[in-house]
């Protein structure tokens, strides 16, 4: 692909697919057992690396290891830009997650009150199943009203073990 970045790269849950395109992070993929990515993974394996993508793995290969929080609203730790390519209403649901704090969750309801459509909560997690870009959209972070743990594109155990390794809680699919 002209003009896009990145590569794949192994970490403790499986390969991670990046792509970038003029300095944004437009994909992370997970392939990994019951991952659905939206992308092959050769797509990502004839991308050349860039400073951007080095600069993204290092974050993750830190988040997966404990060592510091993916937080974009904050930027506490990180300084890389997303490129959020999707529908109107998409780009609001992940606006939506980037406002999550690390170590905390909010429903699917949560979020579609947040955007101002109070009954899309299915349209919300439509929307979080699209997300392009995981890990630093933290669709990961949005359960369902009753507690459990609704869908995870790159499948329920990685979502589980992310909010283990933000919150310490251990929870239940």
């Amino acid at each position: 692909m002209l003009n896009h970045y990145g590569g794949l790269y192994k970490s403790l849950i499986g390969d991670i697919g990046i792509m970038i395109y003029k300095d944004k992070i437009v994909n992370i993929e997970l392939f990994a057992k019951d991952a659905k990515p939206l992308h092959s993974i050769e797509t990502y394996k004839n991308l050349k690396e860039n400073p951007i993508s080095k600069q993204t793995i290092k974050a993750l290969t830190l988040y997966l290891s404990s060592k510091i929080p993916l937080d974009m609203q904050h930027k506490s730790n990180i300084s890389l830009q997303l490129f959020l390519n999707g529908s109107t209403f998409q780009q609001d649901v992940w606006n939506a997650l980037l406002r999550i704090p690390y170590g905390e969750t909010r429903s699917y309801k949560d979020i579609a009150k947040e955007i101002g459509k109070p009954n899309a909560m299915r349209a919300v997690g439509s929307a979080c199943k699209k997300n392009p870009i995981l890990f630093f959209i933290s669709c990961h972070r949005v359960i369902n009203s009753n507690g459990n743990m609704g869908g995870y594109r790159a499948g329920l155990d990685i979502k589980k073990h992310l909010l283990m390794l933000e919150t310490g809680v251990k929870f239940t699919i």
